[in-house]
């Protein structure tokens, strides 16, 4: 796949999870949750806006094709101490895809020459591990409640 239509999916991957934290922070009963979720969100659209960047620079070659799950939002529902197994699986979903968007970002490095490309893609991914251990944690502390 070429580096043009890798970024771009990538950029729809960030949209696409950017609004199922969007999505799950309207849900949450809880206002730690919230924030959590809303600060998730704002990381993606700002992972969005620096691929956005790159693509725009013209960046050239071949990149892994984007095989992770990239579906839509899931509608969860309500969220909260009323319907915890909700709760578990949206966690579980949420996590499931940050850790495709840090295997997708860290194939995506290993498969450039670029250098300043290949730092891009490993931040990337370095942030999708962060999501994934906040949500992680947040998941336990939630469902410990």
């Amino acid at each position: 796949m070429d580096a043009k239509q890798v970024l771009s999916m990538a950029v729809r991957k960030e949209r696409r999870a950017r609004m199922r934290y969007i999505e799950l922070a309207r849900s949450c009963q809880t206002e730690a949750l919230k924030q959590l979720f809303s600060e998730l969100a704002e990381q993606e659209a700002q992972h969005a806006r620096l691929l956005q960047s790159k693509a725009a620079e013209g960046l050239s070659g071949d990149l892994p094709d984007l095989d992770v799950g990239l579906s839509g939002a899931e509608s969860i529902g309500r969220l909260g101490q009323d319907q915890p197994e909700l709760l578990g699986i949206a966690f579980l979903v949420a996590i499931r895809r940050e850790k495709e968007a840090m295997e997708l970002y860290d194939r995506c490095a290993d498969a450039t020459a670029d250098e300043g490309v290949r730092e891009m893609f490993r931040g990337l991914a370095a942030a999708e591990r962060v999501h994934a251990a906040r949500l992680l944690e947040a998941s336990q502390n939630a469902l410990d409640e």
